[in-house]
Formats: structure tokens, sequence, C-alpha cells
């Protein structure tokens, strides 16, 4: 653990060093297959990222959104991590503070730890870290609104629809969110970090609509999820 704790001083340090190019490469973006962005700073990010996990971690196979070719890195390792550069790229182009870097690390496909770094805010999340709760009546959803979204939503209940998996899971973990619920559904590296900081922090994850222990979630599909304390 002392080892996790030492990778993750030197992704603070790292990220927040080289923060201003990150931010200049907002602009810099083209769309993927799916009609999403990425940019620049995605890969900017997950260059950094990877060549610290590389340095610390003892023979990684890194999961990686913006490098489709780690995907058949899965079977026969025993350390397994999950990389999300820019979650909330939409986000992050369009001159919003609201993004994340989101890290899980596995061993034999157990949870070992995870980070959620919200740079342009100044804040982050990792696991054995301590934090003060709020106590909100707002719910957090995820900007992926399909047709009958409207069906399931309460009258008279105070909502916030922000496009970032890691900001929506840590003000949730926090208490700044009642709770945060994505039925849309998102990949793996979306929600690993904040599912298992959420669990550190005794909040109740449900995954596809079942309770969710800490198991590695393979990038298969994309997984519905609920957060609540």
């Amino acid at each position: 653990m002392e080892n996790l704790k030492n990778f993750f001083q030197a992704l603070k340090h790292e990220i927040r060093n080289n923060l201003p190019e990150i931010l200049s490469l907002r602009d810099k973006r083209k769309v993927k297959k799916d009609n999403t962005f990425v940019t620049e700073g995605d890969f900017l990010i997950q260059a950094l990222a990877s060549d610290l996990i590389k340095d610390y971690l003892d023979e990684p196979a890194i999961i990686s959104e913006e490098d489709p070719t780690s995907l058949k890195s899965i079977n026969d390792n025993n350390c397994l991590v999950t990389l999300d550069p820019i979650d909330g790229t939409e986000n992050f182009t369009s001159g919003l503070p609201e993004w994340g870097i989101g890290i899980s690390v596995f061993h034999n496909l157990q949870h070992d730890a995870s980070i959620i770094l919200l740079p342009e805010l100044d804040r982050s999340l990792e696991s054995g870290q301590k934090i003060n709760y709020f106590h909100s009546r707002i719910n957090g959803l995820s900007s992926s609104i399909i047709s009958d979204t409207s069906l399931s939503l309460k009258a008279n209940t105070e909502y916030r629809i922000t496009g970032c998996s890691m900001y929506n899971i840590y003000n949730t973990i926090k208490g700044s969110f009642k709770s945060y619920k994505n039925i849309q559904g998102v990949n793996s590296w979306d929600l690993l970090p904040g599912a298992n900081l959420a669990l550190e922090h005794n909040l109740t994850v449900k995954i596809d609509g079942k309770k969710y222990n800490g198991e590695f979630l393979y990038p298969n599909k994309k997984y519905c999820i609920e957060i609540y304390r």
C-alpha cells in the first residue's frame, strides 16, 4: 500500500506541474467513432500517468479509454490498472472545470486502491483518505439522457446534471450530492475509481441493479450505476 501512496503523490505532483500545458490543449480535439471528443490533453495525461504507473507498479497491465490495444492485456496479469485520462472531455474542451482523472488498481481481480483527481478544481480523493461529509438534498444525474429518463424522476426533488462521472461520484462520496445515478450506462474505467472509493466511505453502490462489492468490471459493456448513503 505504501508504494501505491507514493504513486498517488507522484501522480498529483505530475498533473499539477503539467496543468498549464494540459489546459492549453483543450481546443486540440477530434471526434471519435462514438461521436465523443478526444483532445491532445487526454493523450498527454495518458502518457504522464502511464509512465508513472510503470515506474511504481510491478508489471502492470494498463487498461485505458484512449488505448484500445490495452484491452488485450487483461488476461493472465496479476496487476490491472484502469485509467481514464480525462472523464468529462466534453466539459474539458468546452472550457468547464468539471472534469477528472480516474485510476483503479487491482491485483488478481481484487481492488487495491483508487484515486480521483479533479485538477482544475484542485481537488482529489484517494484510498485511505479521510474527509468531512456534507448533508445534501441534491441528487446527481448523468448527462447521458435517454428519452424516458423523466419517468424515473421524482417531483419536488433537487437534481443536478454534470457530465463527469468522477466529479459526480466525488461529490456523492463527500455528501454534496445525496445520490448519483447513471441509467444510460458507462464504461468500467468511468466508474471503478468512484465506485470503490464510495465503498470505502460506506456508501451503497449498485451496478446494473445489483449490489457492488468491489470486484473488477470488464470493459466489454457499459454499466448502469447508482450510489447513495
